[in-house]
């Protein structure tokens, strides 16, 4: 509660010092609240209707013409530029056989960098034919990306892969990473999946990811006062701002040379995420280290960092953290030099 109330403090000084010098910003913190909880829906949304298949080269298995009542399937979008595309066809592969009596995968070509249809038809054909065993499910080629728009575009996906979960009664019921999707899967096979519960997460973390794009752009080029009035309901209020984003936020203005950050506030901001998750994420301790840094106290960096490293066990996060603190312990000697 301490450090809640200094924050809200501290951005309360910068409004009233706004408006003082004549800077009428027009926010209170239920506009900004109510501003950041907007949520727009996608034109294709978890339990609708899955759209059709518009493809005119299926190159592996069966055409799927329709989905079938009683029937799962799986749509994944691929390229032969992806790498995490390509690493996924075993695993499709597997659950395709898995569940061959209850689903149907389909691995939709896609986004290909090729001059003219034809020529994508032959080379995506003799690259399917080159994977053999490694595909062992039904494969199409988008070629006019008529049924990309319809999923990807239509759902707000813009990347790959990316893959889409029709339930038996042919709705949408999930989308993600191949990687991700055996958990679901498994539950709608066998009836215990909820698209409800599921609409409902996806819709709070997009708002939440919405939210800090606004506050991070509002921080950057817009009215200073605004956006940290925007970051305190964002890391304070907004409920729909998970751990994560609200970190992302904390660390972003930590490391930005573009932000005039408060000092006392991102300190205060970064020490309230430790205190939360209770030294579980060493990452959090890194971030509050960047916060000292940033705010001069190098001696508050380095015992930050240090504690970051302490119970660290990722060799890849601990090459990072150890060239933070060398940074740190760089800047130390030259302020002892000085």
């Amino acid at each position: 509660m301490r450090q809640r109330n200094r924050l809200i403090a501290n951005v309360a000084v910068m409004l009233l010092t706004a408006t003082a010098a004549g800077v009428a910003t027009g926010e209170t913190r239920e506009a900004v609240l109510e501003e950041l909880s907007q949520f727009e829906q996608p034109a294709l949304w978890f339990g609708d209707k899955a759209p059709p298949l518009t493809i005119d080269s299926w190159v592996k298995g069966q055409p799927v013409r329709d989905f079938e009542s009683g029937r799962v399937y799986v749509v994944e979008f691929w390229a032969t530029w992806c790498s995490p595309c390509i690493k996924a066809f075993p695993h499709l592969s597997e659950l395709q056989e898995r569940y061959a009596d209850n689903l149907t995968v389909i691995g939709v070509n896609t986004w290909e960098r090729l001059e003219t249809q034809e020529l994508i038809r032959e080379r995506i054909a003799a690259f399917v034919d080159r994977q053999g065993k490694r595909m062992r499910y039904t494969v199409a080629i988008d070629t006019g990306e008529q049924t990309s728009d319809d999923w990807l575009a239509a759902a707000n996906q813009t990347g790959i892969p990316c893959t889409f979960i029709i339930d038996q009664q042919g709705r949408l019921a999930w989308i993600g990473l191949p990687d991700n999707m055996d958990a679901p899967l498994q539950q709608i096979l066998e009836g215990t999946y909820s698209i409800q519960d599921y609409a409902d997460g996806v819709a709070a973390a997009t708002v939440g990811e919405m939210a800090l794009a606004r506050t991070l752009r509002e921080l950057e080029s817009g009215d200073r006062e605004t956006g940290f009035l925007m970051a305190d309901v964002l890391l304070n209020d907004l409920p729909q701002a998970g751990l994560w984003t609200r970190h992302r936020l904390v660390q972003t203005l930590a490391r930005s040379e573009k932000i005039d950050v408060d000092e006392e506030w991102l300190i205060d901001a970064a020490t309230s995420l430790c205190e939360e998750t209770k030294g579980q994420f060493s990452i959090m301790f890194d971030t509050l280290a960047a916060a000292y840094f940033a705010s001069g106290d190098v001696d508050s960096a380095i015992e930050a960092q240090n504690r970051a490293l302490r119970d660290e066990t990722d060799q890849r996060a601990i090459g990072w953290y150890q060239m933070h603190l060398a940074e740190y312990e760089a800047a130390s000697a030259r302020d002892e030099a000085e």
